[in-house]
């Protein structure tokens, strides 16, 4: 009996600050427990077996994916860190099997540094970012999350990530407004697997909060995607699920598309890369970048320093006015899908529209996987 409380988590043993601890971050006995268990297991006669076969597997799982012709954030990183990922041959499609927490950023670490070799050597410095926050994540009896959200107790942790705008995983909640020159009301920047009670409530909270104006933005205004997200957090596991199928429902009823990871259960275990959501998600993070090239390639030129070497080594940052021109298109675009939507245009007219938005979308990121490409040839 005493041998069997071991194997895992003994909710028996507690220590002195277990109590206190306990009231303010959610489940850390187990958490501490759980950690030590695992450098138990890692000092002991198996662990270098574990951790060469780990090695391994991170490496397979790298070559595997590169095989299939998927990219450094395809399928994104936090679910390469904590699956094993079957490629569907060149689909886009995958498989995600879950790996042991505790253990996972073995694998992790083996992954990243083939991913390293695979292009090249270029960008070492985000290879040795994400091993350690692999590692942080695997030794932090905490939990991973943000450095705030860390320390925060474990109710605040909510409202922390809808502040900083990243989950638990380090993907944004909502969608940001891309000036704070020009802030939009809340309801209208959500994601297309936002659920309809998420808009009807922030459009609610909104309309109250903005002296009963719709079109302005209101002192409370949150967008879909947070009320979701606090749906989720406030009810747990069920709740989670409670909203994916929502979500489902709705989009079934509305005829529109629901990305695979908000399937009740089935997402957990399978993904598509190529699916909008995950085109969309790409786009935003191809911007995001070559924003950060834009300015800088303008600096140098400001500093009267030659930007030719940095563009000869981020090839992708020639791309800079065709970002800016291809956001504002964009943004004009899903304005009019806003206004379509609360005008109840026929839902074929609008997933005509989706498409279009789409198809713009991948043509971009097409272009600038052709042209970091060059670079890693080069290299």
């Amino acid at each position: 009996a005493a041998l069997g409380k071991e194997i895992t988590v003994n909710f028996n043993r507690k220590g002195q600050a277990t109590g206190m601890m306990g009231a303010l971050y959610a489940f850390t006995n187990a958490r501490v427990q759980g950690t030590a268990r695992v450098w138990k297991t890692l000092s002991g006669p198996a662990g270098t077996k574990i951790i060469l076969g780990g090695l391994t597997l991170g490496v397979l799982q790298a070559l595997a994916l590169s095989a299939a012709g998927m990219g450094d954030d395809e399928p994104p990183e936090f679910i390469k860190d904590k699956s094993t990922i079957i490629p569907l041959g060149s689909t886009g499609k995958y498989i995600a099997i879950p790996m042991p927490l505790g253990y996972n950023y073995i694998p992790a670490i083996g992954r990243k540094l083939t991913e390293l070799a695979l292009r090249g050597g270029k960008n070492p410095g985000k290879t040795a970012f994400g091993i350690l926050e692999a590692l942080m994540d695997g030794l932090n009896p905490m939990g991973s999350s943000t450095m705030a959200q860390t320390l925060a107790p474990t109710i605040a942790d909510p409202l922390i990530s809808i502040a900083e705008n990243k989950n638990w995983n380090g993907q944004p909640i909502h969608k940001e407004d891309r000036s704070s020159l020009n802030p939009t009301p809340g309801y209208t920047r959500f994601k297309d697997s936002a659920s309809g009670l998420g808009k009807v409530v922030a459009k609610a909270i909104n309309y109250l909060t903005s002296g009963f104006d719709n079109y302005k933005k209101g002192y409370l205004s949150p967008t879909p995607d947070d009320i979701d997200y606090l749906i989720s957090q406030a009810t747990g596991g069920v709740g989670k699920e409670a909203v994916r199928t929502w979500t489902v429902a709705s989009g079934v009823y509305n005829g529109e598309d629901v990305p695979a990871y908000k399937v009740p259960l089935f997402g957990r275990l399978y993904g598509n890369t190529k699916e909008p959501a995950a085109e969309a998600s790409k786009f935003y993070k191809n911007l995001t970048e070559i924003n950060q090239h834009e300015y800088a390639v303008k600096e140098r030129i400001k500093n009267k320093e030659n930007p030719s070497e940095y563009i000869k080594d981020n090839p992708d940052a020639k791309l800079y006015e065709s970002a800016n021109r291809i956001e504002r298109e964009i943004s004009q675009l899903n304005q009019k899908k806003r206004l379509m939507v609360e005008k109840d245009v026929p839902r074929e007219r609008v997933k005509v529209l989706e498409m279009a938005i789409n198809a713009r979308m991948k043509r971009f990121n097409d272009v600038v996987e052709k042209y970091r490409a060059t670079s890693t040839q080069q290299k």
